[in-house]
């Protein structure tokens, strides 16, 4: 369902976009999670919750650097985002 919203574009691509990607994770497909999450950047680059998500990927992927610059990306746009400061 949410990978359908997602790939219509309609205006909830980028949460439809969020939720199929933690549900790919959830299901142990961290790297379709990741897939996602990177077409869902190409559209959206200025959506932080996106990047937060993809750094929590990443992680998972054990990519920690890639992970630490999502985090980062998702800091710059929303400077007061405590969860990626957590991470």
């Amino acid at each position: 369902l949410w990978r359908a919203e997602f790939q219509s574009g309609g205006s909830g691509a980028a949460e439809a976009c969020l939720e199929a990607a933690r549900a790919e994770l959830g299901r142990g497909r961290p790297d379709e999670a990741r897939e996602l999450l990177d077409r869902g950047l190409e559209d959206f680059p200025e959506d932080a919750s996106l990047w937060e998500e993809r750094g929590n990927v990443l992680d998972e992927l054990g990519f920690r650097r890639a992970a630490e610059h999502s985090y980062g990306r998702a800091l710059e746009l929303e400077p007061g985002r405590l969860s990626a400061l957590l991470e």
